[in-house]
């Protein structure tokens, strides 16, 4: 039987698509093996949000080919540097081709290189996955945005927005349930703007969810504020229901409204001050954001205005970037700000949201929290996801898979340490 060994890098959406090209694969006969060497081919998995994490993909590409030639690489980065891709001769297919990931597999065993390109294709929603965790199941609810954000590279990737009809998604909650499953995570580039192709909504979706009488959790993706402000009222109401893990992931990206225009974002900051308020009307809601910093243009004043939004909106997660250049991109051709100024406004954010980050975890300590088990650390602690998708450590031996009540004795900046209620 021919073998495989893969490498994924990225978000949740490419682990999907991961699990996608892995059932693919194994339905016709392929057998994973645990490293390059023993396989007849190497599969890559890329994402191509950051220049460093196309840089340090790219750096492991060329140690994998020096182990092994038949390579597959897929992903965001075929599309988003294709130029740069091809220099490395391998097979490369982008995520709209994973339909035909198996041909591709077998042309480059044979010695072939393949390049596999198509237009938005709605067949890649409907592959069927094996699901690489064991109480984890990932649906990718759609592909694309309706965004164009100066800086973006993954709109090249993955393009404009297609759904998957709500009843599908339904069905693969189902699915991964009689598998298991005990949380589910719904996933696309933005879940805010899902359906709208299709003449539904987020929250119509989450309705259907809800209505599945079983024990789970669910997480909801990331979601575009300008999207999110449309329904807010109607997702802060069903973020209550029991299914649901409390959690909110925003990107604002930036305090500035000067840089939020250059960005091409399609709200302000003072309306992602009012969805933050009103999101907080969730009691423990956990609310995530990201922010650029060193974008170009980016002056002083629109930096302290950024840490001035975190000080007054204190999210619970920020996920810092420093701004890097995307290929193709309207952001790559702007004036860039110089890297010394980027890597101190870094290092600045960062201090202040390790700060922020802290005092929001420590309010947890004293409460009861329902939580489900789902892993073990590397010291066999029992890890736990509350019920608003916060990390949580056990020293007991909890059985995984299972919700548990939880009473919170410590805090660090990201982790909560608990004991059996």
């Amino acid at each position: 039987m021919p073998t495989y060994y893969y490498e994924s890098y990225g978000c949740t959406a490419n682990k999907a698509d991961m699990e996608k090209i892995i059932y693919l694969l194994e339905s016709h006969g392929f057998v994973l093996t645990d490293s390059p060497e023993k396989a007849d081919v190497v599969i890559v998995n890329t994402c191509g949000v950051k220049l460093p994490t196309e840089n340090k993909i790219i750096d492991r590409i060329k140690v994998l080919k020096s182990i092994n030639p038949r390579i597959v690489v897929t992903g965001c980065l075929p599309r988003i540097n294709r130029r740069r891709m091809e220099l490395l001769q391998v097979s490369l297919v982008d995520v709209y081709s994973l339909p035909r990931i198996v041909e591709a597999v077998e042309r480059t065993i044979k010695g072939e290189r393949v390049l596999f390109f198509s237009e938005q294709n709605p067949e890649v929603l409907d592959i069927p996955q094996k699901s690489i965790s064991k109480f984890t199941g990932i649906v990718q609810i759609s592909y694309g945005c309706l965004g164009s954000c100066s800086y973006c590279g993954t709109k090249f990737a993955r393009g404009h927005l297609i759904s998957l009809p709500p009843e599908k998604v339904i069905s693969r909650i189902i699915s991964f349930l009689k598998e298991g499953k005990k949380e589910i995570y719904l996933t696309s580039q933005d879940c805010g703007c899902y359906g709208f192709d299709i003449g539904t909504t987020l929250t119509e979706l989450m309705r259907q969810v809800a209505d599945i009488r079983k024990r789970f959790f669910v997480r909801i993706g990331m979601m575009n504020p300008n999207h999110l402000l449309g329904f807010v009222d109607e997702f802060v109401e069903l973020i209550q229901e029991p299914v649901f893990y409390r959690f909110a992931h925003v990107p604002v990206q930036s305090g500035s409204d000067n840089v939020l225009k250059a960005m091409n974002r399609k709200y302000s900051v003072d309306e992602f001050v009012e969805l933050v308020k009103t999101l907080r009307k969730v009691p423990d809601i956990t609310v995530s954001t990201d922010v650029i910093v060193g974008f170009p243009g980016e002056t002083e004043e629109d930096f302290e205005q950024t840490l001035e939004l975190l000080k007054k909106t204190r999210p619970d997660i920020v996920n810092i970037s420093k701004f890097s250049p995307r290929p193709g991109t309207p952001a790559a051709r702007m004036k860039q700000v110089d890297s010394s100024v980027v890597k101190e406004r870094s290092r600045i954010v960062t201090h202040l949201v390790s700060e922020l980050s802290f005092e929001n975890t420590k309010k947890h300590i004293g409460k009861t929290m329902n939580a489900l088990a789902v892993e073990r650390d590397r010291y066999g602690n029992t890890v736990c996801h509350t019920y608003n998708f916060r990390k949580a450590v056990l020293k007991e031996d909890l059985d995984l898979g299972e919700f548990y009540n939880l009473r919170i004795k410590d805090a660090s900046r990201t982790t909560l340490f608990a004991v059996l209620e």
